[in-house]
């Protein structure tokens, strides 16, 4: 057989499909030659992915004149994809998803917080490109996501957020379903802070949030480090409050002794997205 020219047949992922275009460059590398990098060219991008892999397979050629290259063999392979100048990309952790939407939390200084929208492009090793919901000089918050000083002050921004698309919905209210742990209760202003486990009904991550509560739901018996089930539902002005608490414990959750402390290492790092030119 005539090895002087191969091909070679790579996966490329889903989400970076849109990358790759016949005749860009590429480069190989073999485990068995260290060092070595052949350069070769995609010679053609199969039309569909492949449904058990979800990548999109891709064909490439190598001129192979010593014939080093042999039929069978593993190796790893970079394809220059075309550029996006003036890209905006964040750190692919900063990036959290949702069913239907992705979000992104912005530092707006001084421990303040809100949560921006956005749109997701391609993704290129530990980064995300951002086609919408960001601009260039925000700081978006990496590290633990949820897991920094302002906890409870993402709370409002998650909501009003909810509360503007719901907008455009039908008016119909369900109720949410969560559980958690009771931080703080202020029984005159009928708020309380609960640490709660993930809804995913509203695709919101475990955290720390306050809500109000509707006149129907007693907090009289009500204790901080207690476990409770409880249910949301959405106000008139579109936040969400609490309207039925049930104060048996909830699975999983465990209720704390009374000298049982917790200092909870809440970290946080700051990043600004990156244009590419």
């Amino acid at each position: 057989a005539d090895l002087s020219s191969v091909w070679l047949q790579a996966g490329v992922f889903e989400s970076q499909a849109e990358w790759v275009t016949e005749s860009q460059p590429a480069e190989a590398r073999l485990n068995y030659i260290p060092g070595e990098v052949f350069s070769g060219r995609v010679d053609y991008v199969y039309p569909v992915l492949d449904p058990k892999t979800r990548t999109l397979q891709v064909r490439l050629r190598f001129d192979n004149p010593e014939e080093r290259l042999k039929p069978n063999m593993y190796a790893r392979v970079t394809i220059f994809g075309k550029s996006h100048p003036g890209a905006l990309s964040i750190p692919r952790e900063a990036l959290i998803r949702g069913q239907d939407y992705d979000r992104v939390v912005v530092s707006l200084g001084d421990g303040s917080y809100t949560v921006h929208e956005v749109i997701s492009g391609i993704e290129s090793g530990n980064w995300v490109e951002i086609i919408a919901g960001l601009e260039e000089g925000d700081e978006v918050v990496t590290s633990a996501q949820f897991l920094i000083d302002s906890e409870a002050s993402l709370a409002g921004s998650f909501q009003r957020l909810d509360a503007a698309r719901m907008a455009h919905n039908e008016g119909k209210r369900e109720s949410v379903f969560g559980n958690g742990t009771v931080e703080a209760i202020d029984a005159a202003a009928r708020r309380v802070r609960i640490s709660h486990g993930p809804i995913e009904a509203l695709g919101w991550a475990p955290m720390t949030m306050e809500f109000d509560v509707l006149s129907g739901a007693d907090l009289a018996t009500l204790k901080i480090g207690q476990g409770i089930n409880f249910t949301l539902s959405q106000s008139e002005v579109g936040d969400y409050v609490i309207d039925i608490i049930d104060q048996s414990p909830p699975a999983g959750v465990e209720e704390p002794s009374p000298d049982e402390e917790s200092s909870p290492d809440h970290e946080h790092m700051h990043h600004q997205p990156e244009t590419n030119s």
